[in-house]
């Protein structure tokens, strides 16, 4: 009886500590005891002193011993920061520097701390609702001690400032240190509040947030006068709202900006410094903006030059405070013409690249195409192109702050979807809002000289827009802050999202923030089935925000014209396209009179040629082996598995079944068709089929490799490879003969994997890439096109991995800029670029030479691929572009070079799409194949006519007296 005691005991605690290791859940219940719970997240307060004690709150520690008070934190709140590296909240007194900034998690910690600010400001105290008062948590004087300790620690290594000078600028607006400098901040969350808490102040807030300027005080002191009847928790948030308002827009003292500069040395730059700043005193509120965006690169330019670190930060503070005085009184400039804009948007560029949200090479670039704009007139080509560049700023600008908090915003948003409003949040209170108004004075004037516009809901001026593949669609529109790889997609949907994930499901249109690169998969397979696809910004995707749920027409032309409204509004045309486009839709049969089913070869890349494409292989292989023999030292060797091989398997009887795989493969597809005509529904049969696949692919993945195949990969390692199979890493990349048809381009549908060394691995892979072509993604974009998917084939590429520096796609030809004779090129750091829909670095290189960056990479993470299998991520810098000049001259020609032996294989000239690396400056190829796109969505008259009829004026760019 004793030890059945002592074992149940054993049991109990053994099922206690099980749950202990378990991880807290973490979600909206979870946050709303905290929210109601006085206490918060903390569990006490206690004293900390200096020699690691800690003692009770009544009990302070003995002098002269120093102590610090705070609050220590309820033991589920330790245990989600411990296991999740999840932080709600954070005491930064006694914080480790090291640990708070947090560099081998990307800085996670630092950036989470201003997320929780963030949420405290929008959500009423969030998860301090009702610990707002809880005496003793926080010791502010005690955090400012730290954050002044924290930030001159931080700025102290000039390579640490110069690498991440805008976070730690963003930082030094969070972490108390001095004078309160999240105003701006307070004054959206304190409108949005009264917005909810009283309806009719929403007008008030929405001018707030989108236009603000110091005539706002008097608009909401207006609006409290007109309504005196007002709850208690509203007259709160009024007073704190004026409060804010009083504080923000009140004119700023140039001792303020002085007190900074007490701790500077005395060279030339301190010297220049101090005497602009000192001539700003009388100066007019339109010199100070001017001036302070002068002045913000001139800081960040010299920083590093101060190496007393209590002055670098002064300079940092002082950068915060030009940056301020630049939005304040940016109206009070004259925008009366386009000159106006012009110059303007000029002050602008210099602002902000001096506050941190470009890089000095980008700056260069944007220059270039701002700088030759200075004539009296300018033609509609050109000012077609200036609303361009303006646009492509407003982008890139958002998209560095962006692409600096993406992943812990994301990590937030599963459990508090709030935080999605933290970048917005941070973009309204930069440069880049008063940017985005000029953007949409520039597109008003264009759209007075044009007959056509891109209408969003209505809205005919919203910047940030631009068409990215043309198409038309009619379905129900889903907004989402993001897009998880693995949601129910509804295929007829119009998504608005973020940014494209590296694997996506057929959708009938895309409208995205983060465009990723005009060369990745889903952009290319979204060309490729006339799916319209646009560029929007975040602030048009909050506006699209109350549609989501809501039936809308969506189209995108050949020229970048957008036009989404709801369904109810569409024209008697409109109606029509789609009525004639279901009709006509048809499907392709794959041919199957010239393929070669031999079930015992296994080929040598280098003996292999187009002519080999959908007899013996894909054409991913047959085009490599074209490319090796016109470029041989520029391809690996390689081993391919032709689709005979794979044939001859699946011939192979299941186990415990009396079918082979192959008939269970061709039931599976006759029982579709059988249903289908029986009149089933369609959603329900693709639903069985996707299971029966399911099943299928479980099958493939176990199915056991014959000797004969095994012994004959061994013997190919060795004699086309140079080493024996688990000696060399390798990727397996599945070549199936449902690609690069003239209607269908299938990229990226079907497996590749990386870097794989293992022998058993290697073998097991095989069977992994034969069974990907039945996944529901695969399966599902397929089915868009395909008559008969039961004959779907797939070779394997075998190729020795190369860990190249950079990677990416050439298109021969213009995609979202320039025209057939131009070559597009995107370009990411590390392996695996640009094609999974990175936010790569674009450019088009136009017939006369000149490289147009169309946007800069923002990808913080890359794939490196290590000798010993696998694949590593390490973080970049946006400091250096991922191609230099002379490398996209190496770029360029190598594609016009493979374009020219390619089309000396056909009868016409096409476009190619090109996928290669960089490796200490020398050029990998990795696959060539054409490059196919929609043309009913190319040729639609319907779409054409969406397209601006331009006037053939010239435009004066300032009234002549």
């Amino acid at each position: 009886m004793h030890s059945k005691i002592i074992l149940l005991l054993f049991i109990l605690l053994f099922t206690l500590s099980a749950q202990d290791i378990n991880c807290q859940k973490l979600d909206q219940v979870f946050l709303q005891e905290l929210k109601e719970d006085r206490r918060g997240p903390y569990a006490g307060i206690k004293w900390f002193c200096e020699d690691g004690s800690m003692r009770e709150a009544r009990d302070p520690c003995p002098e002269p011993m120093k102590g610090w008070q705070h609050a220590i934190y309820k033991y589920s709140v330790e245990r989600i920061s411990e296991q999740q590296h999840i932080f709600l909240d954070q005491i930064l007194t006694g914080t480790e520097k090291d640990d708070f900034w947090d560099m081998t998690h990307q800085n996670s910690r630092l950036k989470q701390y201003q997320i929780t600010n963030f949420l405290f400001d929008a959500d009423d105290g969030w998860i301090l609702r009702q610990a707002k008062n809880y005496r003793g948590a926080k010791q502010i004087e005690d955090e400012k001690d730290w954050g002044q300790e924290f930030l001159q620690w931080l700025v102290s290594d000039p390579k640490r400032l110069e690498e991440n000078y805008l976070l730690i600028k963003l930082a030094a607006v969070d972490i108390p240190h001095g004078e309160d400098t999240r105003i701006a901040q307070k004054v959206r969350a304190y409108s949005k509040l009264l917005a909810e808490e009283e309806e009719n102040f929403m007008n008030a807030r929405i001018k707030i947030h989108n236009n603000p300027n110091s005539y706002d005080v008097e608009m909401v002191k207006s609006w409290r006068t007109k309504n005196e009847k007002i709850s208690a928790k509203a007259k709160t948030y009024y007073s704190e709202l004026i409060e804010g308002l009083s504080e923000m827009y009140k004119p700023m003292e140039i001792v303020d900006l002085e007190q900074n500069l007490t701790s500077l040395s005395s060279s030339d730059f301190s010297k220049i410094l101090k005497l602009r700043i000192k001539n700003l005193k009388g100066s007019g509120p339109a010199l100070r903006s001017i001036e302070a965006c002068e002045l913000l690169p001139l800081i960040r330019e010299n920083i590093v030059i101060e190496k007393n670190s209590k002055a670098r930060l002064g300079l940092i503070d002082l950068a915060n405070q030009l940056e301020s005085m630049a939005i304040k009184n940016l109206h009070s400039i004259e925008e009366k013409n386009l000159g106006d804009i012009r110059e303007k948007i000029c002050f602008l560029t210099e602002g902000l690249y001096g506050a941190g949200y470009l890089e000095n090479w980008e700056y260069n670039k944007i220059k270039q195409d701002f700088d030759w704009m200075q004539d009296d007139r300018i033609s509609m080509e050109d000012m077609e192109y200036f609303k361009y560049a303006s646009q492509k700023l407003v982008q890139w600008s958002s998209q560095m702050i962006q692409s600096l908090y993406a992943e812990p915003v994301q990590e937030f948003g599963k459990f508090e979807p709030i935080s999605y409003g933290f970048v917005d949040d941070k973009i309204r209170s930069s440069l880049i809002l008063p940017l985005g108004k000029l953007v949409e004075a520039i597109n008003e004037i264009y759209n007075q000289v044009s007959e056509n516009t891109s209408i969003v809901m209505g809205s005919k001026n919203d910047a940030g827009l631009q068409g990215l593949n043309p198409g038309l669609a009619l379905g129900k529109l889903h907004v989402l802050s993001t897009l998880p790889e693995d949601m129910d997609i509804d295929a007829k949907g119009i998504y608005a999202f973020d940014r494209p994930p590296t694997e996506m499901k057929p959708v009938a249109g895309i409208l995205n923030v983060k465009e990723g690169n005009p060369v990745s998969h889903v952009q290319l397979l979204a060309r490729n089935l006339g799916i319209p696809n646009a560029l929007i910004s975040s602030n048009v995707l909050n506006k699209l925000d109350k549609y989501n749920g809501k039936e809308v027409f969506y189209a995108v032309s050949p020229g970048g014209t957008i036009l989404l409204k709801l369904a109810k509004d569409m024209t008697k045309e409109e109606k029509k396209i789609f009525t004639k486009k279901d009709k006509n839709k048809k499907k392709v049969t794959i041919a199957m009179d010239k393929i070669i089913l031999h079930p015992d070869s296994l080929l040598d890349l280098s003996r292999i040629d187009a002519s080999f494409s959908g007899k013996w292989c894909g054409p991913k292989a047959a085009n490599l082996g074209q490319l090796k023999l016109m470029f041989p030292n520029h391809v690996v060797d390689g081993i391919v598995l032709p689709f005979g091989i794979f044939r001859d398997h699946m011939e192979q009887i299941i186990p415990d079944s009396e079918l082979s795989y192959w008939e269970y493969l061709t039931s599976i597809f006759a029982h579709e068709k059988e249903k289908l005509s029986e009149g089933r529904d369609k959603k329900q049969v693709e639903t069985e089929t996707l299971a029966e696949l399911t099943n299928l692919r479980s099958l493939i993945e176990k199915m056991p490799l014959k000797n004969s195949l095994i012994r004959r990969i061994e013997d190919s390692f060795v004699s086309v490879l140079g080493e024996k199979i688990g000696d060399i890493p390798i990727f397996l990349r599945s070549d199936t003969n449902m690609e690069d048809l003239p209607q269908f381009t299938g990229a990226g549908l079907n497996l590749t994997l990386f870097n794989v060394v293992d022998r058993q691995e290697i073998l097991q892979g095989i069977k992994k890439v034969w069974a990907s072509p039945y996944t529901e993604r695969s399966y599902q974009w397929r089915q868009q096109y395909l008559e008969n998917p039961e004959e779907v084939y797939p070779s394997i590429l075998i190729i020795p991995s190369v860990n190249v520096d950079r990677s990416g796609v050439i298109i021969t030809k213009g995609v979202s800029r320039g025209s057939d004779q131009d070559i597009s090129i995107s370009f990411s750091r590390g392996v695996g670029g640009a094609v999974e829909g990175q936010s790569a670095e674009s450019y088009v290189i136009y017939n006369n030479g000149y490289a147009e960056l169309i946007s800069p990479g923002r990808e913080t993470k890359y794939r490196t691929i290590p000798p010993s299998g696998g694949s590593t991520f390490r973080y970049a810098s946006f400091r250096e572009p991922v191609v230099n000049p002379e490398q996209l001259i190496q770029l360029e020609k190598m594609a016009n070079c493979i374009a020219d032996k390619m089309d000396q294989l056909g009868s016409t000239h096409q476009a190619y799409d090109i996928e290669l690396g960089i490796k200490d400056n020398f050029i990998w190829l990795f696959q060539v194949r054409p490059f196919v796109e929609n043309n009913d969505a190319l040729g639609s008259s319907y779409l054409r006519n969406l397209d601006p009829v331009v006037k053939d004026i010239s435009i004066l760019m300032e009234p002549q007296n």
